[in-house]
């Protein structure tokens, strides 16, 4: 059994598909979470979103979908709560054409689908612990501590989705701004995505890495963006794979 974990596909279908080629995913026994991110950006990714859909109804629990702000994009947008202008700029100009193709059904159908993804999923990694796989990371309002200061990622990222959901999941603290005492004192590992580690000051390259203190994974690897590619990690042995 081998669990996988990649992160903001946008609509690079090409690319994913390669990708289940390259880790000879077996969907007997392996597991694969998509953390957030699979639409947007790219050209058909409502496409895809529906194929990965239809995967995960053949798969069941061996496909997780993590919830990603750009998923909330679509809710929003469907919704009337996000402008069109404001939703093109924020890559959302050829899923809003996808968008429009699907009668009133098919659309209310997608909200709820997307409204009952999980935002988080604890799960044990081999190498690490306990691990939070969760796209957008913490909040920077909403940092709770445990009695030994630690800090309480589960109660962290609830208390930012109680207060806003949108906010939480466009926040790129973690990965940004976050100084090393919460890096280093999460009471979990965390593996993020949302902010392409070749826009981090520290990194400036498309890889799969860790912050200081070894408690946070970044898996964006900016396949949405020029000069990206799509990354995976394989939890078992904490091997990574790329697709250019």
């Amino acid at each position: 059994m081998s669990t996988y974990i990649m992160s903001d596909i946008h609509g690079s279908s090409k690319r994913f598909y390669e990708m289940l080629k390259l880790i000879q995913i077996d969907w007997s026994k392996d597991y694969l979470y998509i953390n957030g991110d699979i639409v947007d950006r790219g050209k058909d990714s409502l496409k895809l979103f529906y194929e990965i859909l239809e995967m995960k109804k053949k798969h069941g629990d061996h496909i997780v979908i993590i919830k990603g702000n750009h998923e909330l994009f679509i809710d929003y947008y469907l919704s009337g709560y996000l402008p069109e202008n404001l939703y093109s700029s924020f890559g959302g100009k050829d899923t809003i054409r996808e968008l429009t193709a699907l009668d009133y059904a098919r659309k209310k159908e997608l909200i709820e689908i997307i409204r009952n993804l999980p935002v988080y999923k604890e799960i044990i990694s081999p190498v690490r612990g306990d691990m939070i796989i969760v796209h957008s990371g913490l909040h920077e309002d909403h940092i709770v501590k445990n009695v030994d200061d630690s800090i309480n990622v589960i109660e962290s990222i609830e208390s930012a989705l109680r207060r806003d959901e949108y906010e939480y999941l466009i926040s790129g603290y973690l990965q940004y701004d976050a100084p090393a005492w919460i890096t280093k004192g999460l009471d979990k590992v965390m593996c993020v995505g949302h902010v392409p580690t070749m826009y981090l000051p520290d990194i400036q390259a498309p890889v799969i890495c860790m912050k200081s203190g070894g408690k946070v994974i970044m898996t964006d690897c900016g396949a949405g963006h020029p000069g990206g590619r799509l990354g995976c990690i394989r939890l078992e042995d904490e091997k990574l794979f790329y697709v250019e």
